[in-house]
């Protein structure tokens, strides 16, 4: 979620802007104490999440990397609008070598490889040990510090930590016993340097398209909003739809999933096109400098548009809706005739984003400033201190060795054939 347009379009309630702060020529251990202190001040969900800013900095002070240092302080703070990138888009060390396996974990509680680029290493092996480790201290070992992003409840940081199991220093090497058929299997594995864009090598994909749209049968069409930042998005999802229309699509597939966001009045207007009747959405707040704490400045609601969708509706989300993209989960799960479908819940992070803290050595912090609240006046979907959050699927895909093999060969299209069936079958 950004800042609201009517702040954006006349720039003169200055106090409750998103904060920016330069401590580039501080010193590392001064500009930690700084940046430390401005999340202290105005990182809107510190109660939410139960954080302890000074215990925080306990924790990263003898660090003695500084790039490891800020990747730490990520780590710590388990939301999705809090980014670190550098300016050479840097990977971090420990994740520059790829093995050539993805792992998932399936619901009977294996580790399984689901896709495999290695010799002597299959689709459907069990993870038995890796590095000397059973799979559970496995995961806990790896360094979710290596994400350039907060992962805000558990499931998320659990799943980013089996990526990693498939990943580490260039040049080095994993030590795996697998079982297939009953048989134990040993694999050395040398990971080969990964020049990959560093959010796609981790899982975190990048929409490359905002509005793109197709029939999928002959009766069944696909509209995809990759971000909703503009008027223009607006526009082009009803522009699609109607062209949906005309071509024969009786019920849609809404996808979602790598939503990263955009602007929120234009997010209730995208969802406006699913209902006949007005929704309340949110209520926002933004830090504001002269009371030095979370003020109210708008709300936004859910009007009904000129397009009137009513007809079966799947919504596909992943771990990557994030924002105002989250938004749109939360509002079309309300709606009569909607469906979601996934195999896990989305980011939990739809705070107002923006604030930024320059830092030594090219790094920039991004953090959010703002909240979304409910009609209740509570905080929505950003995940709480248990870590948890998000929109949840109303039709969870099954995490079996079968499914999540076929996912890893078709990542796109497994879902949308799942969400095909979910409607044929209505």
């Amino acid at each position: 979620m950004s800042l609201p347009s009517v702040l954006l379009l006349t720039g003169c309630v200055t106090s409750v802007l998103p904060l920016s702060f330069d401590f580039s020529d501080e010193d590392e251990a001064e500009a930690l104490d700084l940046t430390i202190d401005a999340l202290d001040q105005a990182y809107a969900f510190t109660d939410w999440k139960g954080l302890d800013w000074e215990a925080v900095h306990d924790r990263l002070e003898d660090e003695p990397d500084w790039d490891r240092r800020l990747r730490r302080l990520v780590e710590e703070i388990p939301d999705g609008h809090v980014w670190l990138e550098h300016e050479d888009g840097r990977l971090c060390p420990e994740a520059t070598g790829a093995a050539g396996v993805l792992f998932s974990d399936t619901d009977d509680g294996d580790v399984v490889v689901v896709r495999s680029e290695a010799a002597g290493v299959e689709p459907g092996d069990v993870l038995r040990t890796w590095n000397g480790l059973d799979p559970e201290a496995a995961i806990a070992a790896q360094p979710l510090f290596c994400f350039p992003v907060g992962l805000a409840t558990e499931e998320r940081r659990r799943n980013g930590r089996i990526r990693l199991l498939g990943r580490g220093l260039a040049g080095s090497a994993h030590e795996l016993e697998l079982e297939r058929d009953g048989a134990r299997v040993d694999v050395a594995l040398e990971l080969a340097k990964d020049g990959a864009d560093p959010r796609t090598a981790l899982g975190l994909q990048p929409p490359t398209e905002r509005i793109s749209s197709r029939m999928l049968t002959a009766d069944i069409g696909y509209l995809s909003i990759g971000w909703e930042d503009t008027a223009i998005s607006d526009r082009a999802a009803r522009r699609a739809l109607r062209q949906l229309w005309a071509d024969g699509a009786r019920a849609l597939v809404l996808d979602l999933r790598d939503n990263d966001g955009g602007t929120d009045q234009t997010a209730a207007n995208i969802v406006g096109m699913f209902t006949d009747h007005e929704w309340f959405y949110e209520t926002i707040t933004m830090y504001d400098r002269r009371v030095e704490g979370q003020a109210v400045i708008s709300e936004v609601w859910v009007e009904p548009q000129e397009l009137y969708w009513d007809l079966p509706v799947v919504v596909l989300i992943n771990g990557n809706t994030v924002s105002s993209g989250e938004g749109m989960a939360m509002m079309l799960d309300r709606f009569p005739g909607v469906e979601l479908v996934g195999f896990e819940g989305t980011a939990a992070s739809f705070g107002s984003s923006g604030s930024t803290v320059k830092l030594p050595d090219g790094w920039v912090l991004t953090w959010p400033a703002g909240r979304s609240l409910d009609a209740d006046g509570q905080i929505q979907l950003d995940s709480d201190q248990s870590l948890q959050g998000g929109v949840v699927p109303d039709h969870r895909i099954p995490w079996t060795l079968e499914n999540r093999v076929a996912w890893a060969a078709d990542p796109d299209g497994y879902e949308i054939a799942v969400a095909i069936e979910r409607l044929e079958a209505l």
